[in-house]
């Protein structure tokens, strides 16, 4: 199968690169930079681009295509609107777009933040009420593939609904993961304040690249319209930030509980956008793994990246 990836270079995109390359796929990795090595095709694409999309796909010539790219940033979706919604909708549609006319699959990766978090364990059939703008562009984004869809009803497009990704950081990248964050916090011996209130159900970024091989696969017939990609456990920051000390062993007294209220955040934020993942443990063997294992799976990646002697770089109890 020959699959083009977008957002190539980020967190999630660069595993699900690594994957399909691994299982034997001819894959193009596309972003506007790439800053993870690939032994694979890369293109520059750009979102804001029309004629750069359009020369992914003419070079690609995909078969599926898993749309990663977005702009993730909350701070610079609420400040600039515009931009976001160029990016994460407009240039949403035009993948879709083209995915019609090549006749491609779409897997459009989406967000648990188009829900409000009001109340837990969201299906895909509930209603959706994003509180940021980053959900709401998302949410647009979410629209225009199931408009494409409607003018295509032969297209087999997939709206996949991520939770919270952890994991490790591709290399030379200038944004750290969850667990990077805290682990860059204990070793500065700064304290990383977390929210007791606010829930998510995290998910190995490994089990998100294995989800989206799985939809890429699925007969046309047994693709679902929108499907949740989410981790089995439901925690608050607070408690997988206590996951995370205890497995690196790290000093707990950096971490301190807080409540959203406590914070002069700037930012709305949801409450509970956990996600439930009946659909996808239907398809899915073996399932998205637990909290715990995904995060010994981290670690040993984590241990195995460091320097010899350095895998006691973070502040210890």
């Amino acid at each position: 199968m020959r699959v083009l990836v977008t957002g190539a270079g980020g967190f999630v995109g660069s595993r699900i690169v690594s994957r399909f390359a691994a299982a034997g796929h001819t894959v193009t990795a596309a972003a506007r930079s790439l800053h993870a090595l690939f032994s694979v095709s890369t293109v520059t694409l750009d979102l804001l681009d029309p004629a750069s999309i359009t020369a992914a796909f003419v070079a690609a010539r995909p078969d599926a295509v898993v749309h990663a790219a977005a702009l993730a940033d909350l701070g610079k979706c609420e400040s600039n609107l515009q931009l976001a919604n160029r990016v994460n909708a407009d240039g949403t549609a035009l993948i879709a777009d083209r995915c019609r006319e090549h006749g491609a699959r779409l897997i459009y990766l989406s967000t648990d933040q188009v829900f409000d978090g009001a109340a837990p364990w969201r299906r895909e059939t509930d209603d959706t009420n994003p509180v940021q703008v980053y959900g709401q562009t998302k949410l647009n984004g979410e629209q225009a593939v199931l408009a494409e869809a409607v003018v295509a009803p032969n297209a087999a497009f997939c709206i996949a609904r991520l939770a919270l990704v952890y994991g490790l950081a591709p290399p030379g990248s200038p944004k750290l993961s969850a667990v990077e964050q805290i682990l860059a916090a204990a070793s500065a011996g700064e304290t990383a304040r977390l929210f007791t209130d606010e829930y998510r159900t995290p998910i190995h970024a490994d089990d998100v690249a294995a989800a989206c091989e799985l939809l890429a696969l699925l007969p046309a017939e047994r693709l679902p319209p929108i499907i949740h990609v989410a981790g089995p456990d439901r925690l608050s920051r607070w408690e997988l930030g206590q996951l995370i000390a205890e497995r690196w062993r790290l000093d707990t007294s950096l971490l301190e509980p807080a409540l959203q209220a406590d914070l002069k955040v700037g930012l709305p934020r949801a409450k509970d956008v956990s996600l439930d993942t009946s659909i996808l443990r239907g398809l899915m063997s073996p399932a998205p793994r637990s909290i715990k294992e995904g995060l010994d799976a981290v670690h040993r990646e984590w241990v195995a990246s460091q320097p010899r002697g350095q895998t006691g770089s973070a502040r210890t109890s």
